[in-house]
């Protein structure tokens, strides 16, 4: 309806592009009714290094992938040479795309499907394997984004918190809205909880924000890593997006911006 009443307002043609998690066919069968269109499935691992199988609905016309785009091949580059579980041993010139990035708590780091290794040096005894799990980096490179553009704001926004609103004694009637930039006070309604942080010795606490509750009784706290994980949880795969988006080449005016000349780190990107 919405979609309907804005084309109507207009007088050219209106673009758009929904995504949602697969569903069943029954599912799918309203949301289609709904668009009034067939829906697209695309998983991410077909244009980047890591899984993310969603439907889109859009209305430009798309053109399949070749079965033999580089893309299809390209491996996470991960952090510290640590690789997806699967390519270890016997088994490491597989090509192996790292698992959907989820946004829940109980599956932001959850073992096996997150589970990343680095083959140790041995120094000729048996091989050993340190286990840990993909990284904020990790998953911002693979879900397309430039190193720290999700978590360098978030961690500005934690700093801040706890430096210049829970740091400080207000006197005198003053308040967040009188001391923090108008960006934060939207913060001040959330739920906060402190956890020892002995490393830090002029604020010796950090800081974990809460999440909205919704169909939970309870929400839970998150630390800046694992709210940046959570946010990467539920973005959109721009690699995606990005060829999604691709038709509009065809028909919107080409322009450059100086600022947005990023290259996604796999192949056949990086090759150019």
């Amino acid at each position: 309806q919405l979609i309907k009443k804005i084309q109507n307002l207009q007088e050219k043609h209106l673009f758009f592009l929904s995504e949602n998690v697969v569903a069943d066919s029954l599912e799918m069968s309203k949301m289609e009714s709904v668009y009034g269109l067939p829906h697209v499935r695309l998983d991410a691992k077909d244009y980047s290094p890591c899984k993310r199988d969603r439907i889109y609905w859009i209305n430009l016309p798309l053109s399949a992938l070749p079965e033999d785009d580089l893309r299809k091949r390209s491996v996470p580059e991960l952090e510290g040479g640590e690789m997806a579980t699967a390519c270890v041993l016997k088994h490491s010139n597989m090509v192996v795309k790292a698992n959907t990035f989820l946004a829940s708590e109980c599956r932001l780091d959850d073992t096996p499907r997150m589970m990343v290794v680095k083959r140790e040096n041995s120094n000729g005894e048996k091989e050993r394997f340190r286990i840990t799990t993909f990284t904020v980096r990790d998953r911002e490179v693979m879900m397309g984004f430039p190193v720290g553009y999700v978590f360098k704001p978030l961690k500005e926004l934690y700093s801040t918190l706890k430096r210049d609103a829970f740091g400080v004694e207000f006197e005198n009637g003053a308040s967040w809205h009188s001391r923090l930039d108008p960006k934060y006070h939207h913060f001040c309604n959330c739920d906060f909880k402190f956890e020892p942080s002995p490393n830090d010795t002029e604020f010796p606490y950090e800081i974990q924000i809460g999440t909205q509750r919704e169909h939970r009784k309870e929400g839970y706290y998150l630390n800046c890593e694992k709210y940046a994980k959570r946010l990467l949880g539920n973005a959109w795969s721009l690699p995606v997006v990005e060829e999604l988006l691709s038709p509009l080449r065809q028909i919107c005016e080409k322009r450059k911006y100086s600022d947005y000349d990023y290259v996604y780190p796999w192949p056949p990107h990086n090759l150019i």
